[in-house]
């Protein structure tokens, strides 16, 4: 059996996040939500499930942080390329996130970062698969 991911996020208001998601350019994943939660796809076998915050109360056997005041997380989505970073953080602030920080170039990796609309930090990194030579 294929191994499938999911990051379960406590949100304020399940339909506000998907809007806010689907405006980045996320699509729903229908088949793996529920009554419990709303999935979003990253990429194949991996999901973020939107979760009213009294829903992931339940399931957690810890305190629910507030992401707003703290991070429990950094989530990370690697992306095809430069640009497409750069498209996915223009729709997140159109969408209603907050740019925390500014944009990271180290070595191969190109990153950018957005706060969602509950304060869940999100990168999206693009690394560049080509080498360098030293003639």
């Amino acid at each position: 059996m294929k191994r499938q991911i999911y990051l379960n996020l406590p949100v304020k208001d399940v339909q506000r996040s998907q809007s806010f998601f689907e405006s980045v350019g996320f699509r729903m994943a229908s088949e793996c939500s529920s009554d419990k939660g709303m999935c979003i796809e990253l990429q194949e076998d991996s999901y973020a499930v939107l979760q009213p915050r009294e829903t992931f109360e339940e399931l957690s056997p810890k305190e629910m942080c507030r992401p707003a005041g703290c991070s429990e997380m950094l989530i990370s989505v690697s992306c095809e390329s430069r640009e497409e970073v750069d498209e996915l953080i223009d729709r997140a602030i159109e969408a209603g996130a907050k740019i925390p920080g500014s944009t990271k170039v180290e070595g191969p990796m190109y990153g950018r970062t957005f706060e969602d609309l509950d304060g869940h930090v999100w990168q999206l990194i693009y690394m560049d698969g080509r080498t360098e030579s030293n003639d």
